[in-house]
């Protein structure tokens, strides 16, 4: 059973919901692929999730399952709104899962937060975070027309409203690119910007006051 891109009918990783009995999420293989064991006759939903997506059909409903059942597959339709980019465009993919951390060491994990990952201020991919056992993880998945090349984050945080423009370490991208596991995932951490003072008090801020800052520091005369 997949889960397919409704455009470019490439497939895509998800997390499957199901209720009825509390079964633990279920993440897709790199293929797209899924699947859930259950007990004989079990009854309940399954229902794909992945911040940014609507998905065709949204669920499935099964009841007193007693046999295999095949071809329960999902199109996934993209939707984010703060940064798009069209995967039609692209040949490779690859995916990255994560935790995102501030300066302090805390995690960043609000519903509407979204990590995107970039090339040349070109968006290659959004995503938010998503419920797993143990916490969230943001599932990115990446695209790109290269055999190699950098990229680099963004993030926005939707509780302070605010876009870090560096978040760092940056990602080099091969295809099928696994970066991060659920276990053990890839830990991205947003940066604040610098801000350089107004140091001789002229009104702007420019070279100069970068030198003067930096004969501060180090104490040169």
């Amino acid at each position: 059973m997949f889960c397919y891109d409704h455009n470019t009918l490439i497939i895509m990783k998800f997390i499957f919901n199901t209720v009825k009995d509390q079964l633990e999420p279920v993440v897709t293989n790199s293929k797209g692929e899924y699947e859930i064991n259950v007990d004989l006759q079990w009854s309940g939903t399954i229902t794909p999730t992945k911040q940014g997506y609507t998905f065709s059909p949204p669920y499935y409903n099964f009841s007193n399952i007693t046999e295999q059942q095949n071809m329960q597959n999902f199109i996934g339709n993209y939707s984010h709104s703060l940064w798009t980019f069209d995967v039609s465009n692209y040949k490779h993919q690859g995916m990255i899962t994560a935790i995102v951390k501030d300066d302090n060491e805390n995690l960043i994990q609000s519903e509407k937060d979204i990590l995107a990952a970039f090339v040349n201020n070109e968006c290659r991919g959004v995503s938010s975070p998503s419920p797993v056992s143990d916490g969230k993880r943001f599932f990115l998945q990446v695209w790109s027309n290269e055999n190699s090349e950098n990229m680099y984050f963004k993030f926005f945080d939707s509780t302070n409203n605010k876009i870090y423009n560096r978040v760092l370490p940056d990602v080099h991208f091969i295809p099928d690119l696994e970066y991060g596991t659920i276990l053990s995932p890839a830990v991205l951490k947003v940066k604040q910007p610098y801000h350089i003072p107004d140091a001789n008090n002229d009104g702007k801020v420019d070279i100069i006051d970068a030198v003067d800052v930096l004969k501060y520091i180090t104490n040169f005369q």
